[in-house]
């Protein structure tokens, strides 16, 4: 479903199938919202479905190795998004390198800070400028520069995890998930703002006598 940049080391020709289907993730957010757009005050199965891949989608653009794929002397046909690669944990245990980056190096999930709900000014402001700094650190194909610069140079020359990595990962995985929350608001309020451009109101209804 993601479509996967080529990155390439070692100078090897890489071997990529371009046959393959074309359908990725972005095709598939366009298409979430022209359905999302319908059919506003009807509950179906199709606009629940793609509302589920809307959210979901928005969050793993942001997962620098859902849009690259490492082609190396290891790795000729690529590596699928770090699928393929072995990572050695702190602890001694094995990991697949893409898992590891999908739990933020296996730290989110104690992680207790929390922003409360709803955002006070000060909260949102904040959150604001931080997403713009991101914006503009990267542009455009963020998470493939990320992939390049952050995600694989340290495992090109070991797959043991050290702390700086790992707390690398940690800090890079809440920069990115904050990133992809503040789109995804954005674009859904782009979606009812549409809407509510476009829907009738009341006088338009009325019929008269």
């Amino acid at each position: 479903m993601h479509s996967l940049s080529p990155y390439v080391e070692d100078t090897v020709n890489p071997v990529i199938n371009y046959t393959e289907s074309a359908v990725n993730s972005i095709e598939i957010m366009k298409v979430a919202s022209k359905v999302l757009r319908t059919n506003i005050n009807k509950t179906t199965a199709e606009r629940a479905l793609f509302a589920r891949y809307l959210v979901h989608l928005v969050g793993d653009i942001h997962q620098p190795l859902h849009s690259v794929a490492l082609f190396n002397e290891s790795f000729p046909k690529g590596d699928v998004g770090g699928n393929f690669l072995k990572v050695v944990l702190k602890n001694g245990s094995t990991s697949n390198f893409h898992s590891y980056w999908d739990a933020g190096g296996y730290l989110l999930q104690n992680d207790s800070w929390v922003m409360v709900r709803p955002l006070k000014m000060q909260n949102l402001t904040a959150l604001k400028e931080v997403a713009s700094q991101l914006v503009n650190q990267y542009g455009k194909e963020e998470s493939f520069l990320i992939a390049q610069n952050t995600t694989y140079p340290y495992v090109a020359t070991t797959n043991k995890l050290n702390d700086e990595y790992i707390h690398l990962t940690y800090e890079t995985s809440k920069k990115r998930i904050t990133l992809a929350g503040f789109r995804l608001a954005n674009y859904i309020k782009d979606i009812y703002k549409s809407i509510a451009k476009t829907a009738p109101t009341e006088s338009d209804n009325m019929t008269p006598h």
